[in-house]
């Protein structure tokens, strides 16, 4: 019974305490305008929402790359397989050929869920930046400043060797072609 008198004294001070409003107002001026999503109604109780403009860029898609691990691939493999459903192709310059035929790491053959774009950087390593030729849909890659390609020794360039070659004077080669020639007539 104490209970419920002391609950009964306290309950005007709970209803004053609860009907004060310490909030601020927002002007109407600080409007936050919300844009609604669009969608499209493909059927009777299914609408899909459409994609944000930022989500259409090919290269900004969240891809997953899976290869199999017992092949022993290139980074161009790699690079080959990350944009074959995106349209792109890679480009063909003998300056890139160090990078396109260096082995892919084995920790690269699993990525993702990662952006195509940063997939691409990823096989490529720091040294090379990207470009994108949007108009022909080409991938291309160059050195960083400050990179440079590793140039080969003089020492250690394969060259062919070289023979010595001796001909016989003009008069000697006549001769034994002569004695050949009459040889084989019966002639002697």
């Amino acid at each position: 019974m104490k209970i419920a008198i002391s609950m009964l004294a306290l309950l005007p001070i709970f209803v004053l305490t609860a009907c004060t409003n310490n909030s601020k107002t927002i002007s109407s001026k600080s409007k936050i305008e919300s844009k609604p999503t669009p969608v499209l109604q493909t059927d009777r109780y299914t609408i899909v929402e459409l994609d944000d403009p930022i989500h259409k860029y090919v290269l900004d898609q969240i891809i997953n790359i899976s290869l199999p691990k017992n092949l022993n691939l290139t980074v161009k493999d790699g690079m080959e397989y990350a944009l074959k459903q995106s349209g792109y192709s890679l480009c063909t310059n003998s300056d890139i050929n160090v990078l396109y035929e260096s082995t892919l790491p084995k920790v690269q053959y699993k990525m993702g869920p990662i952006l195509l774009n940063d997939a691409l950087h990823v096989m490529a390593g720091p040294a090379w930046n990207l470009d994108v030729n949007d108009v022909e849909r080409e991938i291309c890659f160059h050195l960083k400043k400050g990179y440079s390609r590793k140039q080969q020794p003089i020492s250690s360039v394969k060259q062919e060797p070289q023979f010595e070659t001796y001909q016989a004077p003009p008069q000697m080669i006549e001769t034994k072609e002569l004695k050949n020639v009459e040889t084989k007539g019966g002639k002697k």
